[in-house]
């Protein structure tokens, strides 16, 4: 038996910390308003700025080349990803959405796993709801499509769906989740729709289902609002791999950029370890980045 087209999503762009370019240097809970608060705290501040948590961070606003940015958008770019806090909750909220009928999808239940743990073989057992038989910590959404969650401040992971109708769907949280409430939309799709999305993308209309997946991605600023002209390059070769945009509602190959809703996507992606990076297409400067198991 043929096995059905995997589906994940990622959100990528400035929203996602720069941990490379990035370190905390000290844990309390507030250090700062302004960058000069923290130069002054010591020499082991100089070359710090104040993040939106109010704590002294590694990096510069002054310098792309450094990895920092001038443009007040992107300046979670500079933030060190947080460090979990099992004493911190925070919420979580999904809605998962058919993406013929717009309505909240039927046969579908959802679980909640640690970016640590790839194969969920510790399913969280914070998702609420009632439970399913599908398997180890899966739940029914409501009515109306969503489960919800209580995480621990700094969670980052993956929504897994187990269904019989659509494609498997991974819905990742990337980046670590840090505000109090944090809401996503899930579309899931058919077997027949992703094969339609081959048929457009690609020269003979092939979908390699049973090793490769069809990867969505999103550009967003520190907001989380959709930014256009980005531009996204995954780390992995593939003859089969296909790259696209959605323009308007399409996807689209030919174009290198995205349009005003920040949408792309990559066919065909190999499974394995897997890194997305997102640059502006102008001017190459690099946004943010993410990496996911297929």
């Amino acid at each position: 038996m043929k096995e059905r087209a995997r589906y994940v999503l990622v959100a990528l762009g400035c929203v996602l910390s720069q941990a490379a370019c990035s370190l905390v240097l000290s844990t309390s809970e507030q250090q700062c308003e302004t960058d000069a608060d923290c130069t002054a705290r010591g020499d082991a501040f100089e070359q710090t700025i104040c993040s939106k948590q109010k704590t002294c961070v590694s990096g510069s606003r002054a310098s792309s080349s450094s990895g920092g940015t001038t443009d007040p958008r992107f300046a979670c770019a500079n933030e060190a990803p947080p460090s979990a806090d099992g004493d911190r909750e925070v919420s979580l909220e999904v809605r998962y959405i058919d993406f013929s009928t717009g309505a909240a999808p039927a046969d579908v239940s959802a679980r909640l796993c640690a970016s640590t743990d790839p194969t969920c073989a510790n399913a969280r057992d914070s998702l609420e709801g009632e439970r399913s038989d599908a398997g180890t910590g899966y739940v029914e959404p409501t009515g109306a499509g969503v489960v919800t969650a209580k995480v621990e401040y700094g969670f980052e992971g993956f929504l897994e769906v187990a269904t019989g109708t659509y494609s498997p769907t991974f819905r990742y949280t990337s980046p670590p989740l840090r505000e109090s409430e944090t809401f996503f939309e899930q579309i899931v799709l058919r077997p027949a729709e992703i094969d339609y999305f081959a048929e457009i993308l690609t020269d003979n209309g092939s979908y390699l289902s049973e090793d490769h997946a069809l990867v969505f991605v999103l550009a967003q600023d520190c907001a989380r609002q959709p930014l256009s002209g980005v531009h996204f390059t995954a780390d992995v070769e593939d003859d089969a791999m296909v790259p696209f945009y959605i323009v308007n509602t399409a996807p689209t190959r030919g174009v290198s950029k995205t349009d005003a809703l920040g949408r792309a996507g990559f066919l065909n992606v190999p499974e394995g370890i897997v890194t997305f990076t997102a640059a502006m297409d102008d001017t190459g400067e690099r946004i943010g980045s993410a990496t996911i198991l297929v």
